[in-house]
């Protein structure tokens, strides 16, 4: 039970009239406004159901209030939960998380904490690690022996991991054992396959179809 303290006006906007039936009751510390009161809201609560309507409540929030919002979702979503955690937010719940832990929600409102539902603690996990992973340096590139074009021999596509490895002509053919001119044949023979002005462009092009797996090590 949350303490005797003044009252907290929560500000409900939606477009769903719906929305008000649907949240569970708020404690007597807690009054529910489906329209601005006189007062500047304590709380304001969005409930969208569609990332569209979420981010054009935001980007109306963010014109009229510098308070931001406790952002509540119909249901859970990863991508859209990455997007919308780079708003200016105060939480990002579920009404199904709401109505388990209601007491506790409610409670961590009143106080102002930060809310985030449990059900997008993985993706953003996940998304820092990538993020994390990014900022690392490449050390080395390795063909994807599954995503790379067929078409291409077993020499060319050595002779393009050297190329992506960041190898010269002469490096390459010390590396193979063969003369500088038989490189250069091979990849004149690559920059022909795949339409591209240069060598520059045959390891852009291998990088963008997802042929080749970097290997990162610490920054």
């Amino acid at each position: 039970m949350l303490e005797a303290v003044s009252q907290k006006n929560v500000l409900l906007l939606s477009r769903h009239s719906d929305t008000p039936a649907r949240l569970p009751e708020l404690p007597p510390e807690m009054k529910l406004h489906t329209e601005t009161p006189a007062d500047e809201p304590d709380i304001c609560l969005v409930y969208a159901e569609t990332i569209e309507e979420a981010l054009d409540w935001l980007h109306t929030i963010q014109q009229t209030t510098s308070r931001p919002p406790v952002l509540l979702l119909p249901r859970t979503d990863e991508q859209e939960a990455l997007l919308l955690m780079k708003k200016p937010l105060a939480g990002l719940i579920t009404l199904d998380w709401l109505h388990q832990e209601t007491d506790r929600i409610f409670s961590m409102l009143h106080s102002g904490e930060f809310l985030l539902d449990p059900a997008f603690y993985q993706p953003l996990v996940k998304a820092t690690i990538q993020l994390r992973r990014r900022t690392q340096p490449i050390t080395r590139f390795y063909l994807d022996e599954e995503a790379v074009d067929p078409a291409l021999s077993r020499t060319e596509k050595q002779i393009l991991l050297h190329l992506a490895n960041g190898c010269n002509t002469e490096a390459i053919a010390e590396e193979m054992f063969y003369s500088p001119k038989t490189v250069k044949s091979y990849i004149s023979r690559l920059i022909r396959h795949l339409h591209a002005p240069d060598r520059t462009a045959v390891v852009l092009h291998a990088i963008r179809s997802n042929w080749l797996i970097d290997e990162r090590g610490s920054s």
